[in-house]
């Protein structure tokens, strides 16, 4: 079972599902008006998708140890996300069926979150980015305290030159 889940054509096919998972996000409502396609169309769709991620972690429970698959933080969070999209399907199909037709699919923010627990790549770019997070908010804050001090020195030296005053006519600085 292990050598048929991790062969390539495996792989790129549960990719695709992914891919056509937030894919939908396109034709869903709210987005532009000309793009929306009826729930009737897209609910299918997603349970397809959502059919081929179970299939992945029923291929995963079949070649993992019990007991390192029932605590693997990426299983459980996969398994609860999909336990959530398919009760939120089945509070938007029923308010479908009652004529709401404003309801809001919370669940479709999990999306990309079941991407990036189904894919190493995916992860690890996810990974190496929030691990540059701090260091890029140091480099942040230091070009607003440096782009604050210039701005400061150019209005002290050009604040006779243009005039620069308040109501009471007192120069700055």
């Amino acid at each position: 079972m292990y050598a048929r889940y991790h062969q390539p054509i495996v792989k790129k096919f549960f990719l695709a599902a992914s891919i056509g998972l937030l894919g939908l996000v396109y034709f869903e409502p709210p987005t532009y008006a000309a793009w929306q396609l009826p729930p009737e169309f897209t609910m299918p769709v997603e349970a397809i998708c959502l059919g081929l991620i179970v299939m992945r972690v029923v291929a995963m429970f079949s070649f993992l140890k019990r007991g390192s698959f029932l605590t693997d933080p990426r299983v459980i969070m996969t398994v609860a996300i999909l336990v959530f999209t398919v009760l939120d399907m089945v509070a938007y199909i029923a308010g479908y069926a009652k004529g709401q037709a404003d309801l809001i699919r919370w669940t479709r923010v999990l999306r990309p979150v079941l991407v990036v627990l189904a894919h190493r790549q995916v992860r690890r770019a996810v990974n190496n980015i929030l691990r540059s997070v701090s260091q890029m908010l140091v480099v942040v804050s230091l070009l607003a305290v440096l782009i604050g001090i210039t701005t400061l020195l150019f209005f002290v030296l050009f604040q006779f030159k243009y005039g620069f005053r308040l109501k009471k006519k007192k120069i700055f600085f």
